[in-house]
């Protein structure tokens, strides 16, 4: 079965469809996506999302790990 690969907007409008009152938004695709919490693939100028493989990641998210506590007791540089 081939992966069902879509652009952002198009991943966006998809949830829109499914279940009109979505948090699953073009914003927070693109946060997920800056922040390095989910992986795509760049084609061009757009970023195409596998379809298949967000909806396991949003289904059973990685643990959340708060960058202040882990960074505690770090020597950082100046």
């Amino acid at each position: 079965m081939a992966a069902r690969m879509r652009t952002i907007k198009q991943v966006a409008e998809y949830y829109k469809e499914k279940d009109p009152g979505t948090c699953v938004t073009e914003w927070f695709l693109r946060e997920i996506i800056r922040k390095g919490k989910f992986k795509c693939h760049l084609a061009g100028k757009k970023y195409i999302i596998n379809l298949d493989a967000l909806e396991t990641w949003l289904n059973s998210p990685p643990d959340q790990v708060d960058e202040k506590t882990q960074q505690y007791g770090q020597i950082r540089r100046i």
